[in-house]
């Protein structure tokens, strides 16, 4: 059987890698909250020889109180062909990744962590694990839940960082502990507007800024701790 090798990776901008983010569609736009960079999986291709990438938003901003915007996005091949695509609107709010690139990923979440940060975390916890009704009341599919391994978090945030009417999700990955390193999984985003609930064909993964999630520095430090859950490692001991 022929040795699979893993191209080691680091997370860079799209600019350094030599590329325009409207390569990928995105419309960059600035307003008073400021400007989004956006970074992607570098594994030593270019970037247009690949066929999907995952792409991850970040913008800081608020000077007195820090807030860090996450966007994730996954954009395939064939969106980009598609003419009508915008990525901020159409792409899959969630990146699709490996065991040892999720490390990369919360290390470089990690990275924007303020050490010295003199931040009251007031709140017992910000996310909470949800059930399966919950989910299904919030318009997920049914049976979509019932084929994922996945779990969901419900995101409550300081009221400084998102709108009390926004729901906010994360689902980390799941991984299979007899795959090994080489098996892929997602991290999901997903923010939508409480009143999108009353459409009833409502479906939140139509639903522009889906991936988009914003922190103050308690709330990023628990997430980092959340997803240091699910690592491949973490579930690998949780197992045996």
């Amino acid at each position: 059987m022929r040795k699979v090798e893993f191209v080691m990776t680091a997370i860079k901008s799209i600019e350094s890698l030599g590329h325009d983010v409207s390569f990928f569609k995105i419309r960059q736009t600035e307003d008073e909250k400021g400007t989004f960079v956006y970074y992607t999986f570098d594994k030593g291709w270019r970037l247009e020889d690949m066929t999907n990438w995952n792409i991850i938003g970040i913008r800081q901003r608020n000077k007195e109180h820090f807030l860090l915007d996450v966007q994730l996005m996954h954009i395939e091949e064939v969106a980009l062909a598609w003419k009508p695509f915008d990525a901020i609107h159409d792409a899959d709010g969630s990146i699709h990744i490996y065991p040892a690139e999720f490390l990369i990923f919360i290390d470089f979440l990690e990275s924007f962590v303020k050490e010295q940060s003199e931040e009251e975390c007031n709140m017992p916890s910000h996310f909470s694990l949800m059930k399966r009704e919950e989910l299904v009341a919030l318009h997920f599919n049914a049976h979509l839940l019932n084929s994922s391994a996945n779990d969901f978090y419900l995101y409550t945030p300081n009221e400084k960082a998102q709108h009390s009417d926004q729901i906010s999700i994360i689902s980390p990955p799941s991984w299979s502990s007899t795959t090994g390193q080489f098996q892929s999984n997602s991290i999901s985003f997903i923010t939508f507007d409480v009143q999108r609930l009353e459409e009833p064909v409502f479906d939140q993964l139509d639903v522009e800024g889906l991936g988009r999630m914003t922190f103050n520095q308690c709330a990023l430090k628990e997430i980092i701790a959340l997803l240091k859950k699910y690592t491949f490692e973490g579930n690998v001991e949780s197992h045996t």
